[in-house]
């Protein structure tokens, strides 16, 4: 079966690397920060974002209910530096 999530059409022409968001949940920390799908995520807490493999080795660093620094891309290229207090992720 396809899947019927959306791909932006471009990344912000100066972010060379990073995490792109392809979707987010709906209440979650970083939706309340404005991350949306189509934004980047370079830096977290000092940690430079390569690879979306790279953002889960820096998270696993911290615990539910820390706030870290992220900078992120919106869309139209505008960067951002928000704190996001993380919240408990999917069970597993």
């Amino acid at each position: 079966s396809a899947s019927t999530a959306s791909v932006p059409a471009s990344i912000p022409s100066d972010v060379s690397s990073g995490a792109l968001v392809g979707g987010v949940l709906c209440g979650t920390p970083v939706t309340a920060a404005g991350i949306s799908s189509g934004a980047v995520i370079t830096n977290i807490g000092g940690s430079t974002v390569s690879s979306p493999a790279s953002l889960t080795k820096i998270l696993v660093k911290y615990h539910p209910g820390n706030t870290v620094p992220i900078t992120w891309y919106a869309p139209n290229g505008q960067k951002h530096v928000t704190s996001v207090k993380l919240a408990a992720g999917p069970a597993k």
